[in-house]
Protein backbone atom coordinates (compact mmCIF):
# COMPACT_ATOMS: atom_id res chain seq x y z
CA UNK A 1 0.00 0.00 0.00
CA UNK A 2 1.71 3.44 -1.14
CA UNK A 3 2.03 5.68 1.70
CA UNK A 4 3.27 9.59 1.69
CA UNK A 5 6.39 10.47 3.01
CA UNK A 6 5.35 13.90 4.27
CA UNK A 7 2.19 15.65 4.56
CA UNK A 8 1.46 18.09 1.20
CA UNK A 9 1.99 21.81 2.38
CA UNK A 10 2.26 24.69 0.26
CA UNK A 11 5.72 25.34 1.30
CA UNK A 12 7.32 24.60 -2.05
CA UNK A 13 4.89 27.26 -3.58
CA UNK A 14 6.37 30.07 -1.16
CA UNK A 15 9.33 31.04 -3.95
CA UNK A 16 7.24 30.97 -7.01
CA UNK A 17 6.99 34.94 -6.67
CA UNK A 18 9.14 35.85 -9.04
CA UNK A 19 6.66 38.34 -10.91
CA UNK A 20 6.07 40.38 -7.67
CA UNK A 21 2.55 39.80 -7.38
CA UNK A 22 2.67 38.92 -3.70
CA UNK A 23 -0.50 37.38 -2.05
CA UNK A 24 -3.32 38.84 -4.12
CA UNK A 25 -6.06 36.30 -2.64
CA UNK A 26 -5.31 37.87 1.05
CA UNK A 27 -6.30 41.15 0.12
CA UNK A 28 -9.40 39.96 -1.57
CA UNK A 29 -12.18 38.04 0.32
CA UNK A 30 -12.72 34.83 -1.83
CA UNK A 31 -13.67 31.53 -1.98
CA UNK A 32 -11.77 29.12 -4.92
CA UNK A 33 -13.85 26.44 -5.36
CA UNK A 34 -12.12 23.26 -7.20
CA UNK A 35 -12.26 19.43 -7.48
CA UNK A 36 -14.00 17.17 -10.49
CA UNK A 37 -17.62 17.63 -9.49
CA UNK A 38 -19.73 19.49 -7.79
CA UNK A 39 -18.05 22.91 -8.52
CA UNK A 40 -21.51 24.32 -10.09
CA UNK A 41 -23.68 23.59 -7.04
CA UNK A 42 -20.93 24.49 -4.19
CA UNK A 43 -20.73 27.59 -6.20
CA UNK A 44 -24.58 28.59 -5.58
CA UNK A 45 -24.56 26.94 -2.22
CA UNK A 46 -21.68 29.58 -1.25
CA UNK A 47 -23.25 32.88 -3.07
CA UNK A 48 -26.91 31.84 -1.68
CA UNK A 49 -25.48 31.42 1.86
CA UNK A 50 -23.04 34.85 1.68
CA UNK A 51 -26.21 37.07 0.20
CA UNK A 52 -28.19 35.70 3.47
CA UNK A 53 -25.57 37.64 4.90
CA UNK A 54 -26.35 40.79 3.04
CA UNK A 55 -22.76 40.47 1.49
CA UNK A 56 -22.66 41.45 -2.74
CA UNK A 57 -21.05 38.04 -4.44
CA UNK A 58 -19.43 37.94 -7.35
CA UNK A 59 -18.72 35.03 -9.28
CA UNK A 60 -16.62 33.95 -12.60
CA UNK A 61 -17.14 30.27 -13.42
CA UNK A 62 -15.68 28.49 -16.81
CA UNK A 63 -16.22 27.11 -18.94
CA UNK A 64 -18.97 29.31 -20.82
CA UNK A 65 -21.92 26.80 -21.89
CA UNK A 66 -23.47 29.21 -24.63
CA UNK A 67 -22.10 32.70 -24.07
CA UNK A 68 -18.81 34.52 -22.90
CA UNK A 69 -21.00 36.90 -20.83
CA UNK A 70 -22.32 33.84 -18.46
CA UNK A 71 -19.05 33.39 -16.91
CA UNK A 72 -19.50 36.49 -14.74
CA UNK A 73 -22.57 36.69 -12.23
CA UNK A 74 -23.32 39.40 -9.80
CA UNK A 75 -25.82 38.41 -6.60
CA UNK A 76 -26.60 35.21 -8.71
CA UNK A 77 -28.14 37.39 -11.84
CA UNK A 78 -25.75 36.97 -14.98
CA UNK A 79 -24.55 40.06 -16.72
CA UNK A 80 -26.10 41.29 -19.76
CA UNK A 81 -24.35 41.49 -22.77
CA UNK A 82 -23.93 45.21 -22.94
CA UNK A 83 -22.45 45.47 -19.84
CA UNK A 84 -19.81 43.15 -21.24
CA UNK A 85 -17.74 45.42 -23.70
CA UNK A 86 -15.17 42.82 -25.67
CA UNK A 87 -14.45 40.34 -22.21
CA UNK A 88 -14.66 40.84 -18.87
CA UNK A 89 -11.04 42.44 -18.35
CA UNK A 90 -12.35 45.74 -19.74
CA UNK A 91 -16.15 45.50 -17.79
CA UNK A 92 -14.43 44.52 -14.64
CA UNK A 93 -14.01 47.57 -12.69
CA UNK A 94 -18.07 48.34 -12.74
CA UNK A 95 -18.86 44.78 -11.76
CA UNK A 96 -17.04 44.75 -8.25
CA UNK A 97 -18.46 43.50 -5.32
Amino acid sequence: MPSRRALPTLERNAGLDGGGWGDPQESIPSVHVTGTNGKGSTSAMVTALLMAQGLSVGTFTSPNLHRVSERLVRNAEPIDDESFPGGPWPSWPRWRC
